[in-house]
């Protein structure tokens, strides 16, 4: 498991990416450093554990859900989620601002915004 959080720079505004990998969503695997701009969790199978992180390790601006359709998996009990859970599960995130992208949607970071 790694988590990646991402500086991009000055140029950026300084936005702050962080994406947990495969993480199991317990304190102790984050070491966040920064204020978190925009955080992108992965499928999470049991009831709601990214809130164990988020809003307690760091509160991001935006999350955004991934990890919806894991094409590996046939169905949602072998841990692919149909559109309607992953919905659901994103409105019950504790961060006001949490999307589930969809393929090809363009998000844009614009003068600490997500403009979509």
């Amino acid at each position: 498991m790694t988590v990646f959080q991402t500086d991009c720079g000055k140029d950026s505004g300084n936005f702050v990416l962080l994406h947990s990998g495969d993480s199991n969503f317990t304190a102790e695997e984050y070491d966040v450093n920064a204020d978190i701009d925009v955080y992108i969790p992965r499928y999470a199978p049991n009831a709601l554990t990214e809130n164990n992180v988020i809003g307690k390790v760091f509160s991001p601006g935006y999350v955004l859900l991934s990890h919806i359709l894991e094409l590996s998996h046939a169905d949602p009990s072998t841990s692919r989620w149909t559109l309607e859970q992953g919905l659901e599960r994103a409105s019950k995130l504790d961060c006001g601002n949490t999307f589930m992208p969809f393929w090809g949607e363009r998000l844009v970071w614009k003068e600490g915004k997500m403009l979509r």
